[in-house]
């Protein structure tokens, strides 16, 4: 069955929520990291963070996998949960084609693995990644692809980092795409696919636009 727990920003809370996910308990379990997405930031203290968050939770490993290293995507086997990083979203994108990961993540989420996305790892699974350009914060798509569909793993566009300022660009930007279904998310709360079945977890409230879920 799909399982993927989608958020802005990983928190105690959600690691919580991610080890129900888990077919096997985190000291039975390998944990692929995949901080593509964080390669063309200045600040990767983000990284750090959920690294060293993880590393708490005792996974019986956590295997760094580098999507530009073709030989990398065969560590995904062992693995029982994916964690991909946040960044820019369109980078991550064109390393997930080109790498062939998002034919692979169909593979691991048929085989009961669990895809964590924070923040770009949470968009790039939606319908599309065009949302990430939009906001105080958007993502540079500095040539980096052209088709901006995403891995539509969910039926909707993942709008993360969700507060009220950015509300007001998003709304914008749903206007312009009539009956195309955005789902927002506040910083500590994520959506959370268990086949076809979803649900918000965390604190915070849910954004919609063209959709009915979570209403």
């Amino acid at each position: 069955m799909r399982k993927l727990l989608l958020t802005s920003v990983f928190t105690p809370e959600l690691a919580q929520e991610l080890i129900k996910l888990l077919p096997t308990p985190p000291s039975e379990t390998k944990l692929a990291f995949i901080a593509t997405a964080s390669e063309v930031e200045t600040d990767k203290g983000y990284v750090l963070r959920d690294r060293a968050a993880l590393e708490g939770m005792g996974f019986a490993e956590i295997i760094e996998v580098d999507l530009k290293v073709p030989e990398d995507l065969a560590k995904l086997d062992e693995c029982g949960a994916v964690f991909v990083e946040g960044g820019n979203t369109f980078y991550l994108l064109k390393w997930i084609r080109e790498s062939k990961f998002d034919v692979k993540l169909k593979e691991l989420l048929a085989n009961d693995k669990v895809y964590v996305g924070v923040s770009a790892g949470s968009i790039v699974v939606g319908t599309s990644i065009e949302i990430s350009g939009v906001g105080r914060t958007a993502d540079k798509n500095q040539g980096y692809v052209e088709d901006l569909r995403g891995l539509r793993q969910v039926p909707f566009m993942v709008a993360v980092h969700m507060n009220s300022e950015e509300k007001i660009y998003f709304d914008q930007f749903a206007r312009s795409r009539p009956l195309r279904p955005i789902i927002g998310i506040e910083d500590g709360m994520a959506i959370i696919c268990e086949g076809d079945r979803f649900r918000i977890v965390g604190p915070g409230k849910v954004q919609t636009w063209s959709s009915k879920l979570f209403r």
